[in-house]
């Protein structure tokens, strides 16, 4: 008897979490007020051409992961930043229900009133500042990030006799948090803008970039909210090829250390990751969440953005390294993007570096809104000047230009 109820405990579940809209549920985080958001308002005046600047800060949640040295350390109120630039008087004809959404930079002040007075509409952006990441002994986002791969696989190892829930995959779930943050700021947006007449906040274009791009994909299938959706700079879409991509650039085995010629301090994590997202209800429930090629095709998906708009894979000059950022590695999404859905998408991979930051030429695909949902010929790359040469022939990957049926202007 005592054997079979150890044995019994031992038996694997395999319960799979579907996508990641069962991690953040939209209706809820719809419903709450500003006190629930734990808004805390900073400043707010209106400048001479009549826009509203409100800034301030608000609740996220409760985030756990692990801290540079390794231990478990949870933060019970992880802060960001907002800005919220708001025509004062909505224009005759403009919407009184859209929004823009940035989904993770800050905005100049400048760039956001332009930006409401032009579109005639409310345009919020929310920020996580240094001390999130700090909280954990981390320097930047990108490192509380990129331990989401040993953080995730640590809290629900493969051999946990029953598998994680959505619960527990929000656990050192960085890409978690930053949806988190996408969907409350919707939120956020509608009870703010309310006072100025744009009562009901339900059709939202919504951007991020690296990311935030992934995140963006995230919210775009989990908050039917969002209408238009810009994933920009995100190369991880198809979540195996990346990964594959990676080791194929390092050109080293699925032991991946510094005598096959790559780093193993570096790529030997994402290479476990690879493992557990294989060979455990756990590791596919992950798969489920973090891969855009599985979750944003699926029928269970809560949601599918009116427009898609996708800047290229890698955004800044250097990151075509071959190594964290091999070319092509999106190409296998990009197919069955075009083969298996009937959503109206754009795509483009920019070539050129950036002589200003995103945030400046992004902005106008949110036009989408204004033309009750027709699709102008329209086209954003990011990048103005100085080509990068010779990126694919150096890294012998294909580089594919996708657009789709609908008019190829460019602007």
């Amino acid at each position: 008897m005592l054997q079979l109820l150890f044995s019994s405990t031992l038996v694997i579940s395999t319960t799979v979490v579907s996508g990641p809209w069962e991690l953040n549920d939209w209706k809820t985080i719809s419903d709450l007020t500003l006190t629930q958001l734990g808004w805390t308002q900073d400043r707010t005046w209106t400048d001479d051409a009549g826009v509203t600047i409100i800034n301030g800060t608000m609740d996220v949640g409760t985030f756990s992961t692990l801290d540079f040295a390794g231990a478990p350390k949870t933060n019970p109120s992880v802060r960001a930043t907002c800005q919220l630039a708001v025509p004062t008087t909505p224009a005759p004809g403009a919407p009184k229900d859209a929004a823009l959404i940035g989904g993770g930079s800050s905005i100049t002040y400048t760039i956001a009133a332009d930006l409401a007075r032009s579109l005639g509409i409310p345009q919020l952006s929310c920020y996580f500042d240094p001390s999130v990441p700090q909280f954990w002994g981390y320097q930047g986002l990108n490192s509380i990030n990129a331990i989401s791969f040993v953080a995730m696989v640590s809290h629900c190892p493969a051999d946990r006799p029953v598998a994680c829930t959505a619960e527990d995959l929000k656990w050192g779930n960085f890409e978690f948090l930053l949806a988190r943050k996408a969907m409350l700021s919707i939120t956020l947006a509608a009870r703010l803008s309310a006072p100025f007449g744009f009562t009901e906040i339900s059709r939202v274009a919504l951007f991020g970039s690296s990311k935030n791009g992934d995140s963006t994909w995230m919210v775009a299938s989990s908050d039917p909210r969002v209408i238009v959706a810009a994933p920009e700079h995100d190369q991880a879409e198809n979540l195996t090829a990346f990964i594959d991509a990676v080791q194929t650039s390092w050109g080293c085995q699925f032991a991946c250390d510094e005598g096959a010629g790559g780093s193993g301090s570096e790529a030997k994590p994402l290479i476990d990751f690879q493992k557990w997202l294989t060979s455990s209800a756990s590791g596919r429930s992950a798969a489920n969440i973090l891969d855009v090629s599985r979750f944003f095709f699926s029928a269970n998906a809560a949601s599918t953005p009116t427009f898609l708009q996708i800047a290229g894979d890698v955004g800044m000059c250097a990151m075509h390294d071959g190594h964290h950022f091999p070319l092509g590695a999106e190409s296998i999404f990009l197919d069955a993007l075009a083969t298996t859905t009937s959503v109206p998408h754009r795509y483009h991979r920019c070539t050129r570096c950036p002589v200003r930051t995103h945030e400046t030429y992004l902005f106008p695909f949110v036009l989408i809104l204004n033309s009750q949902h027709t699709f102008p010929n329209m086209f954003v790359c990011t990048f103005l000047s100085r080509t990068a040469p010779s990126v694919q022939e150096a890294h012998g990957r294909r580089v594919d230009r996708r657009s789709s049926p609908i008019s190829s202007g460019d602007v």
